[in-house]
């Protein structure tokens, strides 16, 4: 049974994440009793200033390391063009103008070691994305997403990694999967964007056993239209379920350390 001990630090006090408060938003699954929003967002000061709420705390897990717990309910509150709620940060580099990303040339890097203690009945939430972006604004498709996957009736997870290869709206992924994740398992995600490929690398350490899978895609090559967008990551609990009505319909994702670099 997984347990834990909420502390009296903030996610930013923590330290863990080293980019609260530099240029990511906070995406959570209620609505905003101020602007009126489905979603409430909490902006990159606030973060730093110390922000924590029942969907984004530091708590200490059974074997005392101290993490960021994101916890989502399914709930009716999401972001436009999804139907899935999120307790989520989302990079915003340029402060509030989320037309201001970066693009497919140079290095990207997103490094976080997480675990998915709780999934809904569908058994899926997303810990980790490269998002596209139009230069206007507009909504694009995801270019990777990094997905726990549980199966009940197996007893075990997967990592799943998902790469869009088309910037249509609505194609499918390529699915590539790292098996043998439990819940509560930790394992460290790199994805990294190089001048038009995207790699990532998935490793779990058990029992003094170190397992590690990089899978690479050269999306530039399977769409020139992926050149004309722009990119950010996204890093929490992107839950996958909207239909769950049980008394276990949420997700918790813990996250231990991450880290971003752009060159």
């Amino acid at each position: 049974m997984w347990t834990e001990e909420q502390i009296s630090k903030t996610p930013a006090e923590l330290g863990s994440l080293d980019f609260i408060g530099d240029g990511w938003k906070l995406q959570l699954p209620v609505k905003d009793k101020d602007s009126g929003a489905s979603v409430q967002e909490v902006p990159p000061d606030a973060l730093q200033r110390g922000y924590e709420s029942e969907y984004f705390y530091a708590a200490v897990a059974p074997d005392g390391k101290e993490a960021v717990v994101f916890h989502c309910p399914v709930s009716p509150n999401t972001t436009p063009n999804t139907r899935f709620a999120r307790s989520e940060l989302r990079e915003v580099p340029h402060g509030s103008d989320t037309t201001a990303n970066w693009s497919w040339q140079g290095s990207h890097i997103l490094v976080s070691e997480a675990c998915v203690t709780h999934v809904p009945q569908t058994g899926k939430t997303i810990t980790s994305q490269i998002h596209g972006i139009w230069p206007d604004g507009a909504n694009a498709n995801p270019l990777v997403k990094v997905q726990f996957s549980y199966d009940a009736q197996a007893g075990m997870g997967c990592v799943d990694v998902l790469f869009k290869h088309s910037t249509v709206p609505g194609s499918p992924d390529e699915r590539q999967t790292f098996p043998n994740v439990a819940l509560g398992q930790r394992y460290v995600t790199t994805i990294r964007e190089t001048d038009g490929v995207a790699y990532v690398t998935v490793c779990t350490e058990e029992n003094g056993y170190t397992r590690s899978e990089t899978y690479r895609h050269p999306f530039l090559l399977s769409d020139p239209q992926w050149s004309s967008m722009r990119f950010y990551f996204k890093l929490g609990n992107y839950i996958q379920d909207c239909t769950d009505r049980s008394d276990g319909a949420y997700a918790d994702v813990w996250v231990f350390r991450a880290s971003v670099r752009h060159t």
